[in-house]
């Protein structure tokens, strides 16, 4: 009866040299199964969505720096201010000195207004947009201010004044002329000690012999002289200056004259040296506060040289922001072409087309939140 024989066991190699059993090296061929370990659907789709929308932080990062950059941003176009405390001296007068505030870097410095914080009149000095503004007064009579129609009027000491209208209306004056022709008169009138003419202000009408109106005469601001020039035709025939003096040559037959204007009063004088004074006639506490607005021409042209600096600065962080955009919607495309084009890369492809379209999104939504 036949034995069962022992299996053999077969190997199979890839060492086809014919050497000595003993020293022969075999390697085994292995067979592996179709099972993959690769990385799971539901991750190939968060990659495909996610990875663009986390580029998202940089735009995003770009543009936050272009905002601040934008905050920097003066536009003061050389001017500027600074507030002055003033200390009660004597019943109604109010003293003190800015020279402190008079920078000899910007030796052309000029001051071209002031404002009073006069509190129980609503002038509380707020700061908006980096201007300072006065936006409680109520009635513009008791804003008291240096305005520019009188800001270089020289006083004793080459002073200029501090004002505020005496009325909400305008004040009228009906000069009577002498008769005598091609003479320059000189005439007055006739203002309050601390009354002066807002010379900008003046409006004349002339009248002849007849009682019409001679049109041919008419006032026009000087504003280097601070007058207003009376002209007849193209040629000055006279003026009127902010203390209610009157020049006036006669030359065809004009009888009187209708002024209007805007009277104001001197309450204060100040100076480039620093000096200044207030007193309006009442008692304000042991202090008040003034404010001086000054522009420098070569304070103009720094502040604009900062501002074109910034500009530019904030166009380059800009273009850098756009350009990230659109190296976002690249990636997103790519991943999309990667995913259907490689196996088991379906998931990505539309985790990365849905980000294509959700990325444009995310990023207008925040811009257009008020």
């Amino acid at each position: 009866m036949n034995q069962p024989q022992n299996p053999q066991s077969l190997m199979l190699s890839t060492d086809l040299s014919s050497k000595d059993n003993a020293y022969l090296y075999q390697s085994p061929i292995l067979v592996a199964t179709n099972n993959e370990s690769g990385i799971p659907s539901p991750i190939r789709f968060l990659m495909g969505l996610m990875i663009p929308v986390f580029l998202l932080i940089i735009p995003f990062t770009l543009f936050s720096i272009e905002e601040s950059i934008g905050e920097e941003l003066s536009f003061s176009y050389g001017e500027n201010h600074f507030i002055v405390t003033l200390e009660n001296v004597n019943d109604t007068k109010y003293l003190s000195n800015f020279s402190e505030y008079l920078d000899e870097e910007y030796a052309d410095t000029r001051i071209i207004d002031c404002g009073i914080e006069i509190t129980e009149y609503g002038g509380e000095f707020f700061e908006i947009n980096n201007r300072l503004t006065q936006p409680n007064y109520t009635d513009r009579i008791y804003q008291h201010a240096c305005k520019p129609i009188v800001l270089n009027n020289g006083t004793d000491g080459n002073y200029s004044i501090i004002s505020t209208l005496n009325s909400d209306v305008l004040s009228s004056f009906q000069l009577d002329l002498n008769l005598e022709m091609n003479t320059p008169i000189i005439y007055s009138m006739n203002l309050d000690e601390s009354e002066t003419v807002a010379v900008a202000s003046i409006s004349a009408i002339f009248y002849n012999q007849n009682g019409s109106i001679d049109d041919r005469f008419f006032t026009q601001f000087n504003q280097s002289e601070n007058v207003s020039e009376i002209v007849f035709g193209l040629t000055s025939v006279g003026y009127i200056d902010q203390y209610g003096t009157i020049e006036f040559n006669n030359t065809a037959n004009i009888t009187s004259v209708s002024l209007e204007y805007i009277s104001i009063s001197t309450i204060g004088y100040w100076n480039m040296d620093g000096y200044v004074q207030f007193d309006d006639g009442e008692y304000h506490g042991q202090s008040i506060n003034i404010a001086f607005f000054t522009i420098s021409d070569k304070l103009r042209i720094e502040n604009e040289m900062q501002d074109n600096q910034l500009m530019s600065d904030q166009r380059d962080v800009a273009m850098f922001g756009y350009l990230s955009c659109c190296g976002i919607l690249i990636t997103s495309l790519i991943l999309t072409i990667y995913g259907f084009a490689s196996r088991n890369g379906i998931p990505m492809a539309i985790g990365a087309l849905i980000s294509f379209i959700i990325c444009p999104i995310i990023f207008v939504i925040p811009a257009n939140i008020p």
